[in-house]
């Protein structure tokens, strides 16, 4: 679906507090049922907040979801639209803590699929 960003880009983003919530699954509130996605090409490279949220999503489509947005320089270069991102999360919904502990520990960590408790780096 996308290309991981440059390392340098997730060490960043992951110091400033935000996590990769792309192909994770919301549950309550308004939440549209899906996993965490951007699929239109014209919604990649934008940000926004909402309800003390804020998210990125990421030139390559990736969904990094925080409390605050970084500096300008940063944002700009991650979000070259500027705002009008979709804000996960800020409506009601919510992400388990078990799929956001592995994805602080490992922002590219799959899961097998939405319900699986299995990740990838488990042998």
């Amino acid at each position: 679906m996308y290309e991981e960003l440059d390392p340098k880009i997730v060490d960043l983003l992951t110091k400033g507090g935000f996590v990769n919530v792309t192909g994770l699954l919301p549950f309550g509130g308004t939440s549209s049922g899906g996993e965490i996605q951007v699929t239109d090409p014209n919604d990649f490279g934008r940000f926004g907040s909402n309800k003390g949220k804020s998210v990125i999503v990421t030139p390559q489509g990736e969904v990094w979801l925080g409390t605050h947005l970084p500096e300008s320089d940063i944002l700009a270069k991650l979000c070259p639209r500027g705002e009008g991102a979709r804000v996960p999360c800020s409506n009601g919904q919510y992400l388990t803590t078990f799929h956001l502990l592995h994805r602080l520990r490992d922002p590219y960590c799959s899961f097998g699929g939405s319900y699986s408790p299995k990740p990838a780096y488990w042998k």
